[in-house]
């Protein structure tokens, strides 16, 4: 994916600071580390698993690879699509 191809996705999803993203991220972690970097610390990040199971931070290289380090995601989330049934009074702003 282009650099400005991915930056135009993030503009149109409206990614900003203090928001709270619900995502699926499907490219080892590329749009997850492009959202962390857009949002610093201020907002949350629920990475929602299609599986069963909640995914968890050795699935995206690409994060680790950006050199975040577990203090630095405490703001990312694993949960599943059952979280998503179970918890449904959540507010997600995109």
């Amino acid at each position: 994916m282009r650099f400005d191809s991915l930056a135009l996705f993030l503009q149109h999803a409206y990614v900003y600071p203090s928001s709270n993203i619900l995502m699926f991220d499907n490219s080892h972690g590329l749009l997850l580390g492009a959202v962390r970097q857009r949002l610093g610390t201020d907002g949350e990040i629920y990475v929602c698993s299609p599986r069963q199971e909640k995914q968890d931070f050795k699935e995206f290289r690409i994060v680790n690879e950006l050199g975040y380090t577990k203090e630095d995601t405490t703001n990312i989330h694993y949960i599943s699509l059952k979280d998503l049934d179970e918890n449904p009074d959540r507010q997600y702003s995109q």
